[in-house]
Parts: structure tokens; sequence; C-alpha cells
């Protein structure tokens, strides 16, 4: 049995777009894609910061009791993404998809209300 191909970016790492011009990525455009989310430089930072305090290089997990409420939540933001997309690929990642126990919670998207701007 062929294991199905799955696309990872990871634009934090590899900002260009060479590859989604490339032939490869021409074969693999109905591919699932995962996007491995950016962190941005300030909770970077303080991760850093907390690995120097703690004298090791520490895992988001470990770190995150160290770290400021805003930074707690965009890592809490970016694990969701992240497993909300390993979630919607299961079938090409897992051999069974009904072995994914967890389900990631997902918030109802409310359709945007129309704005008059004159009524602002």
């Amino acid at each position: 049995m062929r294991c199905p191909d799955i696309v990872i970016s990871n634009p934090a790492r590899f900002p260009s777009q060479v590859f989604f011009a490339s032939k490869l990525a021409e074969r693999l455009q109905d591919s699932p894609h995962i996007q491995i989310p950016r962190i941005t430089g300030g909770t970077i930072e303080a991760l850093d910061r907390a690995s120097e305090q703690k004298r090791k290089s520490l895992t988001f997990r470990e770190a995150e009791p160290l770290l400021e409420i805003g930074s707690r939540y965009e890592l809490e933001h970016w694990r969701n993404r992240l497993f909300a997309q390993f979630e919607d690929n299961a079938e090409a990642l897992l051999p069974d998809s009904s072995l994914v126990k967890n389900k990631v919670s997902r918030a109802e998207e409310k359709p945007a209300e129309a704005v008059n701007p004159f009524d602002l």
C-alpha cells in the first residue's frame, strides 16, 4: 500500500515561494497541505529568555508557565491551529482516522454582518 503524499510548509523557516512554482508542487497540488503557523518574534524572544533562565532548552509546554499571558495565548492558538490541521488530514497521516480520540474544539464561524457606513 502506497502512503499518500502530504505537503507541509513552514513559512517561518522557508519564506520563499520557489517550491510552489516548481513541477513537484504542481504534481502535489491535490495533496493534503499543512501549514505550520508563524509565532511572533516577541514570543520567540520570551521563549529564549525562559530557556536562559532555566539554563536548558525548553519545549513550548515547559516554557509556557514562565511566559506572559499574551505569549501563552499565542502558543495555545498556534497549537490549536496545528492540531486542527492534523485532525483534518488524519486519513493521510494515520492508518485509521478513528484513532484520533481527542478532537480539537472549533468555534462556529458566524457570517459577517453588513455595516452601513452612514450609520457609524
